[in-house]
């Protein structure tokens, strides 16, 4: 039975179960992941599909388990491709097409991290958060235009391990999400694209500080693509603690310095490297942001900041830290 002929939960759960079955077994016969990742994807699609049937059905729901029994489901399978049905439609294509084109396992358990991503850490607020003397007044308004600008992008890493104790502190944003490619929600519910907020914010001549890790520096160089900004060279923080690291110990974080239009720096004696002890997880240093003013004009826009600084705006989630 195909999927789309599929009018029950009941039939939905006949083709998951065959394609969970035909993926284990070329799993097994030693085919590769292209081929166990199409059953899979067949699979997830139908988990989605009977999670939304679920969703609408007013008869399951707490306390009514009784009413899963017949459709040979338990309650944590009802809940688990509930969870998986709540996934925005172009971020779940996304979630799939990205596995596919990385050659990465697709699994209902990734699918269950995408939905937790949504339901728990979907709240990037569109709104601007403008510093002054009093710190506090907030207005998406107060400046059109920025002339310098730093992200600090708060990467989703592929390491299940690295990307949990990321977002023990705030959410992350897929590759297509900072792109452009893929919509985020705001604590509203309304979808907004990353690249829409730059265009609308950026002066046409302007400086971009881009921060990305040592894990992250291909895709650091893509973003600036999409975000038609042009690179022109890479600050480094040099860190005299310890980090961590699978070939070396990390002590290094690098800023990828980008122009649009033409625009010169206000000083050219400033080397391209600075020296400051770690903060809090993800914390910029105070050094990097008087190096940022002493080199480029306001007005300033600290996307992603993780806290406030006098004179700067801030846009972003105001929890994102």
């Amino acid at each position: 039975m195909a999927l789309e002929s599929a009018g029950s939960v009941s039939e939905v759960k006949q083709v998951r179960d065959k394609a969970e079955a035909l993926r284990l077994y070329v799993k097994q016969a030693g085919h590769g992941l292209a081929l166990q990742n199409e059953f899979a994807e067949l699979k997830l699609r139908a988990e989605r599909q009977a999670g939304k049937m679920l969703a609408a059905d007013p008869e399951v729901g707490p306390g009514k388990s009784s009413t899963l029994e017949p459709l040979g489901l338990s309650k944590q399978q009802s809940h688990r491709w509930q969870a998986v049905a709540s996934i925005p439609e172009g971020d779940f294509d996304v979630y799939i097409a990205e596995a596919h084109h990385n050659g990465r396992e697709l699994t209902t358990a990734g699918a269950l991290k995408l939905a937790k991503h949504f339901a728990a850490a979907h709240r990037p607020a569109a709104r601007l958060s403008v510093v002054h003397d009093d710190w506090a007044d907030t207005s998406a308004s107060l400046v059109a235009e920025f002339t310098t600008i730093v992200i600090d992008p708060p990467w989703q890493y592929a390491n299940i391990a690295t990307r949990g104790a990321a977002e023990d502190h705030y959410p992350t944003l897929s590759i297509a999400q900072l792109k452009g490619e893929a919509p985020v929600l705001d604590d509203s519910g309304e979808a907004y694209f990353v690249s829409d907020v730059l265009r609308a914010k950026v002066a046409d001549d302007a400086h971009l500080y881009l921060w990305v890790t040592n894990g992250f520096l291909r895709e650091g160089f893509q973003l600036l693509d999409a975000w038609d900004f042009n690179y022109r060279t890479c600050l480094t923080w040099v860190k005299p603690q310890m980090g961590l690291g699978n070939w070396f110990r990390t002590a290094t974080e690098h800023v990828l310095f980008a122009t649009k239009g033409s625009l010169p720096t206000l000083r050219n004696d400033i080397v391209n490297w600075f020296e400051a002890s770690r903060g809090r997880h993800s914390e910029k240093p105070d050094a990097f942001y008087q190096l940022v003013e002493m080199c480029s004009p306001g007005p300033y826009l600290d996307m992603f900041g993780r806290e406030p600084r006098l004179g700067w705006s801030m846009w972003g989630n105001e929890n994102w830290g």
